[in-house]
């Protein structure tokens, strides 16, 4: 199940969590310093009751969101299913046309996780993860 979530203490605490630290940091950013953006909506990802990650939701203009995923490593074989029912969420619940990531050359996990719900490669930009 996909809702909007508003425990900004769970977000911050898988952030920060070590085993999903590394796959979420931007370059030259530290896990003391690291914490949810402001401007962003968060939709949490349930397995019933309990909350297994989030999906970082912000908006670029009126009809394109940026998308980001923060899966507790408990969950992790889960990830492209609470994907998926993410993007169909946004699709249906919004206004939404487009929905968009940026993901590390090196990342290879989250590539093969965007691919898997559905994205498709449509540019690269250079120079942007150091």
């Amino acid at each position: 199940m996909i809702a909007i979530m508003d425990d900004m203490i769970r977000v911050n605490s898988l952030l920060k969590d070590e085993r999903v630290w590394p796959h979420v940091s931007c370059d030259r950013c530290d896990i003391d310093s690291f914490g949810a953006p402001d401007n962003a909506i968060y939709l949490g990802a349930y397995d019933g009751e309990e909350n297994a990650g989030f999906f970082i939701i912000q908006p670029v203009n009126s009809v394109m969101v940026e998308i980001h995923t923060v899966i507790d490593p408990k969950f992790w074989g889960r990830s492209v299913e609470f994907a998926k029912e993410v993007v169909q969420w946004i699709f249906s619940e919004t206004n939404v046309l487009k929905i968009i990531t940026f993901i590390p050359e090196y990342n290879v996990k989250a590539k093969r996780l965007a691919e898997k719900a559905g994205m498709i490669l449509e540019g690269v930009v250079t120079s942007s993860f150091l």
